[in-house]
């Protein structure tokens, strides 16, 4: 009659080392300062964060990140001093996957700025930069739009696109066409909540290339529902204010609050 109690305790004890061999401790050296993360890729959310400098700690970050993805140290501007790009993972949402902190070993030990679904990218001969994305409701839809910042100067600012980079920025109008006949074959559902859903896509991601006449276009041919002229001056008004938001710095600057 012992044998199932100790058989308990042994899963029990076979858990517990599970778990430990979970956790990950993650330790970057940048400039003067050492960044260590702990954290667990089984939990969400219980990834710590602490930067030291000569084994002082002079920030600490717990519980809002789930585990550690990747690190770049590069400089972001060209003016010869690098900075972190550190990219930890949410892990809990279809609309953040992780979220980029950057540092500026120059301006202290806080991250100056958080950019959720971020990365860097440096494919362009030109200076580096952070591509980032929005993925819109419902996710099930798959759309997303994205766009590009850069830092300059201790600031973070948006890149303005032009040319063929901005226009791979903008709707592929052939797909949308094709997936708006397979969805609503014989006729538009005014009512469906998703139908408006193409339509800010369309809006904002062409908002965002420059390409505004083609979206204009595009809604003239095939918007199928009454109130034609107020549903093109929402659409605009919605990409203009999702534009304002996506440039202004502040929307980035790090809180702890």
């Amino acid at each position: 009659m012992k044998i199932i109690p100790i058989l308990f305790l042994l899963i029990n004890i076979a858990n517990l080392y599970s778990q430990d061999d979970s956790i990950r401790n993650t330790s970057i050296s940048y400039y003067d300062y050492t960044i260590k993360i702990s954290s667990n890729h089984n939990r969400f959310f219980t990834g710590r964060l602490e930067v030291l400098k000569n084994g002082k700690s002079e920030f600490s970050m717990d519980s809002v990140f789930s585990d550690y993805v990747e690190h770049n140290i590069i400089d972001m501007d060209g003016d010869g001093s690098k900075e972190l790009l550190l990219i930890l993972s949410e892990g809990a949402s279809p609309y953040v996957f992780s979220s980029m902190y950057l540092f500026d070993a120059r301006k202290g030990a806080k991250p100056l700025y958080f950019i959720t679904n971020a990365s860097l990218d440096t494919s362009a001969n030109s200076l580096p930069a952070i591509g980032t994305f929005v993925r819109m409701s419902p996710s099930i839809m798959g759309f997303s739009y994205s766009w590009q910042m850069e830092y300059h100067n201790g600031k973070l600012r948006y890149k303005s696109l032009g040319g063929k980079t901005g226009s791979s920025f903008g709707p592929d109008y052939t797909e949308l066409r094709a997936s708006m006949k397979e969805i609503w074959p014989q006729k538009a559902d005014c009512e469906d909540y998703i139908y408006s859903v193409f339509f800010d896509y369309i809006f904002i991601t062409s908002r965002i290339s420059g390409e505004m006449t083609e979206a204009e276009n595009f809604f003239n041919s095939e918007y199928k529902c009454p109130d034609k002229v107020s549903s093109l001056i929402a659409f605009k008004k919605t990409a203009d204010e999702t534009f304002s938001w996506i440039k202004d710095e502040k929307n980035y600057l790090y809180s702890e609050y």
